[in-house]
């Protein structure tokens, strides 16, 4: 039978142990907020970009024959413009065949989030034996370093891992480096990229995983937005090469669809550790209920005997 100082003791740990839990829960509430404030900021930033697109296309219908014969121009380096030495760059040698298919894949770099990691491994799976993507070698991506393992465990070759951000000001610099390499690919000869990330579901804390390619280029939504009737009387002009516009749009397009998937499965991934951390923190509510009680109960029976033994021995001294 445990002591009334063991069970003080156990008391106290899971005190401790649930006072850190309602403390990560509270932590993973505020950051899935500050996340899906950048979700919802790109709604903004998406519709600049669709009218940039009609813009162009008004004044150069032949500008999306021109992206689609040109498989996105993605490997000019008008696309991605950056100059930064201190970005770690990726070398083309790493992907052995040209022909080669990259997914980029958005997980967690710690534990504590559930089921998440394993639902994207599934639906890295799910993806490659249900599309064409999946014919030929497929390299991976990890956007986590736990996600990495997880793919890795599950057989996929993964050819590197991006950490996480900290906060969501931290995404903007994980898309540049993305998009980096995206270039880089594009110089070797890959014409095709899906990404893989989680998504928000119907109600406030699930999330659905979800795959979509990001190259080739989709030129539905540029195809829509140069119908959509301009929303003022006056049309606005430009003096820019046609062709420096579209590609600072189409590079503009890639970082925000990158920004979305990274914004999302960060929301994703905070929610998945509020589930987490809110049934860690019923267990254990739970826990220390049977602990008061078994303490309790030991502590009267303790009091008890102590009892007995004065009326004993009162008994033996009348």
């Amino acid at each position: 039978m445990e002591t009334l100082e063991t069970l003080r003791t156990q008391i106290e740990t899971a005190e401790e142990l649930h006072a850190v839990v309602g403390t990560m829960k509270s932590l993973s509430a505020v950051s899935r907020r500050q996340y899906e404030i950048a979700v919802a900021s790109l709604d903004t930033f998406v519709r600049v970009n669709e009218l940039g697109f009609s813009v162009l296309l008004r004044r150069y219908p032949h500008a999306l024959v021109v992206l689609d014969a040109a498989s996105n121009g993605l490997s000019n380096r008008q696309m991605v413009s950056l100059r930064s030495a201190s970005v770690p760059v990726f070398s083309a040698d790493r992907i052995p065949d040209v022909t080669a298919r990259v997914m980029i894949s958005f997980g967690s770099d710690m534990g504590l989030c559930g089921s998440l990691n394993r639902r994207v491994v599934s639906c890295v799976g799910e993806t490659l034996r249900e599309s064409a993507f999946g014919m030929g070698e497929c390299l991976h991506v990890a956007v986590g370093s736990r996600l990495a393992r997880e793919l890795e465990a599950a057989g996929y070759s993964v050819m590197d891992t991006f950490d996480l951000p900290g906060s969501a000001e931290g995404i903007t610099d994980r898309v540049n480096r993305l998009l980096q390499q995206i270039d880089v690919w594009r110089t070797a000869g890959l014409q095709h990229l899906l990404l893989c990330h989680v998504r928000p579901g119907h109600s406030v804390l699930s999330y659905e995983p979800s795959a979509f390619p990001l190259l080739p280029f989709a030129t539905t939504s540029v195809e829509e937005a140069a119908r959509t009737p301009w929303p003022t009387r006056m049309l606005p002009d430009f003096a820019l090469d046609w062709r420096v516009l579209l590609a600072a749009l189409v590079r503009q397009r890639l970082f925000i669809l990158l920004h979305r998937a990274f914004a999302e499965s960060m929301a994703g991934l905070h929610a998945s550790r509020f589930r987490a951390m809110a049934a860690a923190e019923q267990n254990l509510e739970e826990r220390l209920g049977d602990l008061r009680r078994s303490y309790h109960r030991r502590r009267q029976a303790v009091v008890t005997e102590e009892l007995f033994d004065v009326i004993a021995g009162f008994e033996v001294m009348r």
